[in-house]
């Protein structure tokens, strides 16, 4: 296989790159940098800096090489943002994907893994969340998610794509290979894990948005998956079909995070609590019982081992150890 991996610079985007070269895989790179970075790449990869939605690069990378799958984690992912700035969003994570489908269609690549979101969802129906929940986005976020699966859904009706879409949840924790660490880094970071290892290590406040959810302590519960299971699934899904959701399968609160990331580093957060926000849903957690029992995908970390890996990084990232 010669695989192109789009967004490989990011976070997810780069464990899956270090993951598919240690399998033996042939791998491809594009990438911006713009929220990436290069420095975490194995050296045996090809990369090609630029954006999916130039063609004429596109057009290089698949003459240049013999592409037979896409694995397509280029994506803007901050779900705030897109709310203030929604053609952004419009743009870059369906306008530019297209463009990549255009190019894989006509050097005919059929086969394509998309980094999906649970935003796709909306507010579920069933906790855990399964598949068979419907697709009603809240957020433009989750609505650019769903347009692009339903654009793959016709890919394959039409053009015989093979399609896998994997709905990702909370995606957490760092990727450690020897001296090798890849972790969150978002600017702004915009999830829970970070965030509060941010606050502990720099001494700032947290802040909680909402203790009053119906719900056992009061705070938001969500699940989370280590960066690297993801990855693993990912391996799984070459050349594969089906919709299938990613997550940890069980819920924390917001409170029983602290306390881990608290215990973990030894210290004591500062807290404070502030009103909810309006788009955050008291409970959502996901059901990978389907891609479980259709690949044999066992996730090796819990949520310990999520909370401590990121705790790493963040330690190295702070340059408080080498």
């Amino acid at each position: 296989m010669q695989i192109l991996v789009t967004g490989g610079t990011g976070y997810v985007g780069g464990v899956i790159v270090n993951k598919l070269v240690k399998a033996g895989h042939d791998v491809i790179v594009i990438g911006t940098l713009r929220h990436g970075r290069k420095d975490h790449l194995p050296s045996s990869i090809k990369f090609y800096l630029g954006d999916i939605g130039d063609v004429d690069i596109l057009n290089e990378i698949f003459t240049q090489n013999k592409i037979t799958h896409v694995i397509h984690c280029a994506a803007y992912i901050n779900i705030g943002e897109a709310t203030v700035n929604p053609i952004k969003y419009f743009d870059n994570n369906i306008a530019k994907a297209i463009k990549l489908l255009q190019v894989m269609e006509s050097f005919g690549c059929k086969n394509i893994i998309f980094s999906s979101s649970c935003a796709t969802y909306g507010v579920p129906q069933t906790i855990p969340l399964t598949e068979s929940n419907p697709q009603i986005p809240i957020t433009v976020y989750g609505w650019t998610k769903l347009v692009f699966e339903q654009m793959l859904g016709y890919m394959e009706k039409i053009h015989d794509f093979n399609v896998v879409i994997l709905r990702y949840f909370n995606v957490a924790g760092a990727y450690i290979d020897g001296d090798l660490i890849i972790g969150e880094n978002h600017n702004p970071e915009i999830h829970l894990i970070p965030i509060v290892i941010n606050s502990l290590v720099s001494g700032n406040t947290f802040n909680i948005n909402g203790t009053d959810y119906d719900t056992d302590d009061g705070t938001c519960i969500r699940d989370y998956i280590h960066v690297e299971d993801l990855a693993d699934a990912h391996i799984l899904a070459l050349g594969k079909r089906g919709q299938f959701n990613l997550g940890g399968d069980r819920g924390y609160s917001i409170k029983e995070i602290l306390d881990l990331v608290q215990k973990i580093g030894q210290q004591k957060l500062n807290i404070s609590v502030r009103a909810r926000r309006i788009e955050d849903l008291p409970i959502l957690y996901a059901d990978s019982t389907k891609f479980k029992l259709e690949f044999g995908w066992k996730p090796k970390h819990d949520i310990e081992s999520i909370a401590t890996s990121a705790y790493k990084w963040h330690l190295k990232k702070q340059n408080i150890i080498k």
